[in-house]
């Protein structure tokens, strides 16, 4: 079960609140197309494990723009031995639209030392150009040496070309080895337009064997049926014994927009089941429900409920691990 999918598949009960808060100075932005003194906001969500395993964290998100310059800021904090919060990460990203065809991005990654200081470990830039018929899109990734300095590790290279109904991306991955910058991945992805809310897309990761050529690891089809139904499948691949590609993972996802609630399925099957031997069968492992609500007022209110199939069962019974509330609070902006 991939971990991106279950964040926290870990027998735990989480309790989530979000607040948001809307300042004076984004109620005049908002009404302003040209703000004069900028907008922002701020997001702060608190996660407490309810069983005392892990330490209390809280996250506090800001959103600041002014004259073109959009900056964004993750400030993730723990618990100090004095029993407050302080941080222990810190990531900004910063949009710049240079042109009317170009953007650029830039994200830092700051690790927290023992004194506070901020020490700069990781930065990431892209530069996105629109074309006629789609976008190109440049970004590298560099990491500091003891030293501070940064060294560039991972180049991308992304194409978009969008022809009628059909939108293309290609993206090449190129990494760092000791012979210089070298492709390592590629992913394709082709998007169709059926109808009215309804598209069709297909994506395959590849990656370099060891003779140098391509091979399929990754391959992931989403149908949207309409503006109230999605179906993605996820399908991971590996070489069998050297013998070929074998599927080892299948994930399902459903989604369906009811009125002011959401609803969505995740479906984990793998080639092993806990506590069941290996055999070339996909057993359901582990699943995802999650319903949000949207209130008159803005509000949302969202359960995560995470469930894992009983070790040794045969009939893939599922008992419960995770439940997770999130609220959010939206406070009426007027003038």
């Amino acid at each position: 079960m991939k971990t991106h999918y279950f964040a926290a598949i870990r027998g735990l009960t989480l309790i989530l609140v979000a607040g948001v808060v809307c300042w004076p100075m984004l109620l005049c932005a908002q009404v302003s197309p040209q703000p004069s003194r900028g907008e922002f906001t701020q997001i702060t969500t608190e996660a407490k494990d309810l069983t005392g395993a892990t330490n209390p964290t809280r996250i506090i998100e800001s959103r600041t723009q002014s004259a073109g310059v959009l900056l964004e800021t993750r400030t993730t904090e723990a618990r100090s031995i004095n029993g407050g919060y302080a941080p222990i990460n810190v990531v900004e990203r910063e949009t710049v639209q240079l042109d009317a065809n170009t953007t650029r991005v830039v994200q830092r990654v700051f690790a927290i030392n023992p004194d506070g200081r901020r020490t700069l470990f990781q930065v990431s830039e892209e530069t996105m150009t629109k074309r006629s018929d789609g976008e190109n899109v440049e970004r590298t990734s560099s990491n500091s040496d003891l030293d501070g300095r940064l060294h560039v590790v991972q180049r991308d290279i992304e194409s978009t070309r969008i022809s009628g109904s059909v939108k293309e991306t290609t993206v090449t991955t190129s990494k760092l080895g000791a012979n210089g910058f070298a492709p390592v991945l590629t992913k394709r992805e082709t998007t169709e337009r059926q109808g009215p809310g309804a598209t069709h897309s297909t994506a395959t990761v590849s990656v370099v064997g060891l003779n140098g050529e391509f091979l399929p690891v990754q391959v992931t089809d989403i149908v949207q049926t309409g503006s109230n139904g999605v179906q993605k499948r996820v399908e991971s691949i590996s070489r069998d014994n050297g013998n070929g590609m074998a599927l080892v993972e299948h994930n399902v996802t459903t989604e369906a927009q009811m009125g002011a609630q959401h609803r969505g399925k995740l479906e984990v099957y793998r080639r092993q089941s806990p506590g069941v031997a290996p055999d070339s069968q996909l057993y359901l492992v582990g699943q995802q429900e999650t319903e949000r609500t949207t209130l008159p007022d803005g509000s949302t209110r969202t359960e995560i409920r995470e469930e894992q199939v009983v070790p040794g069962s045969q009939t893939n019974e599922m008992h419960l691990t995770t439940r997770t509330i999130e609220a959010s609070r939206s406070p009426l902006c007027q003038q």
